[in-house]
């Protein structure tokens, strides 16, 4: 009777080893992706993000570009990958996708949509990427490739494409987007002083500002000038032969003049008009930076503010009756006394 349950138990435990065993790779079966004829890839998109540095500032508009550099085929019987649909506008049929910015219209994502090829034989088709470098000042360009990998298979019907996109660099994890692209502009703000017990801080200073685009791009950032808490209408950057602009302000004490929204990189002086001696008698200004500012005469942080300070001191004149007074005081109570002496001895004769 043992033997007839022993041999029960041992049969039973079988058959659900065996249903076990079948239902695991039956489970794995069901989470496999089953591709079709619509799960084909006609275009495929990379994800931009698209940012601003520096608070308060604004992007000029901008049109990225990507193409293709490489390309390789494994797994069929291809020799090589086609070539990825190109653009068709004036002056971009070298590119496969592009994704347009307007002006501060930095910190949005969008993404590049390139267009794949028809293929005829399955396979592994990898394709290596780059975004091209722009020329404007301040807009930081992707430097890394990026990899797009198309896969090629068989599927009722006919064939598919599934592509793949990384856009992570050699060692950090997968991503299908980037951010390597930045709108780097700063601030410099020219702040007047004035000091010392003959400065006169109702007077309007004059200065000079010089910026010179050094940055190797184009400047189309829209930048800004207030002068003494006014917007300056006459600021209008038009850029020399020498990549220059000159502009001529006016401050009294306690004002400020800002242009904002200068590219990083662009570098400039500032000079005053001469106060010293028979100018008016000040002492010659010394230049003094803020703790936050960057590498001076050049924008390269969020805000740089140069101070200069007109001082001019004298000796206060306080004329003969102020500078003798006790002497003469002193004189009047002696006379006075000598006075009082001889009125009253005459009296006594008397």
């Amino acid at each position: 009777m043992k033997l007839n349950t022993a041999k029960k138990l041992t049969a039973g435990a079988l058959a659900l080893s065996m249903m076990f065993a079948m239902a695991v790779p039956m489970a794995f079966a069901t989470n496999e992706k089953v591709w079709t004829k619509e799960d084909d890839y006609k275009t495929v998109d990379i994800k931009k993000v698209y940012t601003a540095v520096n608070a308060g500032t604004t992007n000029p508009a901008e049109t990225f570009y990507l193409k293709q550099i490489g390309s390789s085929v494994t797994g069929g019987d291809a020799q090589s990958a086609p070539p990825l649909e190109k653009l068709t506008g004036d002056g971009e049929t070298e590119y496969i996708a592009k994704v347009s910015y307007t002006e501060g219209e930095a910190t949005k994502e969008k993404p590049f949509t390139i267009q794949l090829p028809e293929y005829t034989k399955v396979g592994v088709y990898e394709y290596t990427l780059e975004e091209v470098a722009g020329d404007t000042a301040g807009v930081t360009y992707r430097t890394d490739t990026l990899k797009l990998v198309v896969t090629v298979i068989n599927v009722e019907g006919g064939k598919i494409r599934v592509a793949g996109v990384h856009t992570e660099s050699t060692g950090k994890e997968k991503s299908d987007k980037f951010d390597d692209n930045k709108y780097s502009a700063g601030s410099l703000n020219v702040k007047k002083v004035v000091d010392g017990n003959l400065g006169d801080k109702n007077k309007k200073f004059d200065f000079t500002v010089v910026f010179t685009n050094n940055t190797g791009k184009e400047i189309k950032s829209a930048i800004t000038a207030t002068v003494a808490g006014r917007a300056a209408d006459d600021f209008n950057i038009a850029w020399d032969a020498n990549k220059q602009y000159t502009y001529d302000f006016s401050l009294a004490h306690d004002e400020t003049a800002t242009f904002a929204n200068l590219p990083y990189g662009v570098t400039y002086t500032v000079t005053e008009a001469d106060y010293t001696g028979d100018k008016g008698g000040y002492q010659t200004p010394t230049p003094a930076y803020s703790e936050d500012s960057g590498t001076h005469n050049t924008i390269d942080t969020a805000s740089e503010t140069l101070t200069i300070t007109n001082t001019k001191t004298g000796d206060v004149d306080t004329g003969v009756i102020l500078d003798n007074a006790p002497y003469i005081l002193m004189l009047a109570v002696v006379a006075g006394g000598a006075m009082t002496l001889v009125i009253k001895k005459r009296r006594e004769e008397e």
